[in-house]
């Protein structure tokens, strides 16, 4: 099997969810046979310069995209390459839809954003993979492609999600000066839609512990709040943690702090289960759908429940572990080996016409 795969947003230096969404179904559908070719959203120049810095695929042994013909092409992010071929779309989702303030959006980027979905979808491509039952409703909502096209596939857990003991997570917690148990993980950008707000207000009147933010720099809103609240010698900000970090970190953690507003499936939360962190996410559908029965959904709106949630894995060390535990045994029902396997159905799925 030959399948052409928008690699694009490989390029950040520092993958992020898509990013890393990418990387690891390629590593997964190789270690299966599939032949994947990469494909790059730029000039004939800037693809042949931007080929020659592609290490990170190029130890997977993807092959570059100007070598065979194009039998099937995968769009992982808003783009399909024109051509008679079959066409399989990834849907993460579909925020540039919105109207909501709760997840602003520059104007000029959310419609960019919007022409481009409606351009994929104009495309008529013969599959589309979702990331999640909400991401599928919302195909279903904002388009009429139809639903008997459209296939549910999650997320895998990556090689470093997994407990970790107190000898490995040590030399952690001295980096960051950071203590067992007494201290949150925030793992993303901390934008409005991540809900930044809320985990800083619920951390009001909570002495002592520290939040790690993974992944970026407060805005400067989010940066009064942390001024007026007086937080700023509790909370640690890191513009990317690596995953040979960041599990260590979610081991020894009080719990993963995540009340996003808005998620198309929500990578993190079962990464930290597979870590044995508590979560404590927000009861958005995306969100819920990740964490099932494993995690402790707040109301993404509610400071008191996030505070007293936070409060409760702190004073009560019985209800901590249960949480560990439930969200160990979640976490095993997510494989990136699993995904490769049904998105190979999808390819045979749409290759059939």
């Amino acid at each position: 099997m030959r399948v052409h795969m928008d690699v694009t947003p490989v390029w950040n230096p520092n993958p992020r969810g898509i990013g890393t969404y990418i990387i690891n179904l390629i590593e997964a559908l190789l270690a299966l046979g599939v032949e994947v070719h990469a494909s790059f959203k730029f000039s004939r120049l800037q693809r042949f310069m931007r080929a020659k810095r592609l290490p990170r695929l190029a130890k997977k042994k993807v092959i570059p995209f100007w070598m065979g013909r194009v039998e099937l092409f995968h769009g992982t992010n808003r783009y399909l390459l024109p051509g008679s071929f079959p066409k399989v779309l990834t849907v993460h989702d579909m925020v540039e839809f919105y109207e909501s303030t709760d997840f602003w959006f520059p104007p000029g980027k959310k419609r960019k954003m919007r022409e481009k979905t409606e351009r994929c979808f104009a495309m008529k491509p013969e599959a589309v993979i979702a990331v999640s039952e909400f991401a599928k409703r919302e195909v279903l909502t904002f388009t009429d492609y139809p639903a008997e096209s459209i296939r549910v596939i999650y997320h895998g857990i990556p090689r470093w999600a997994r407990p970790y003991a107190r000898s490995e997570y040590a030399p952690a917690l001295r980096k960051y000066g950071l203590r067992e148990r007494d201290f949150l993980v925030f793992v993303g950008q901390p934008e409005s839609r991540k809900n930044i707000s809320l985990v800083l207000g619920g951390m009001h009147g909570i002495p002592r512990v520290k939040l790690l933010i993974a992944g970026g720099y407060l805005e400067p809103a989010e940066s009064e709040i942390a001024s007026k609240l007086g937080l700023w010698d509790r909370i640690i900000q890191v513009p990317f943690v690596p995953g040979g970090e960041l599990g260590p970190l979610l081991s020894a953690s009080l719990a993963l702090a995540f009340p996003s507003k808005y998620e198309g499936f929500g990578l993190p939360v079962i990464e930290a289960m597979a870590c044995g962190a508590p979560v404590i996410t927000s009861t958005h559908p995306a969100t819920a759908e990740a964490a099932g029965d494993a995690g402790i959904l707040v109301d993404p709106y509610d400071e008191r429940g996030f505070r007293e949630a936070v409060m409760r894995l702190k004073e009560d060390e019985d209800f901590a572990g249960e949480m560990r535990e439930k969200g160990l045994r979640r976490a095993r029902g997510f494989s990136w080996k699993r995904t490769a396997l049904t998105t190979m159905e999808v390819y045979r799925y749409a290759a059939c016409g």
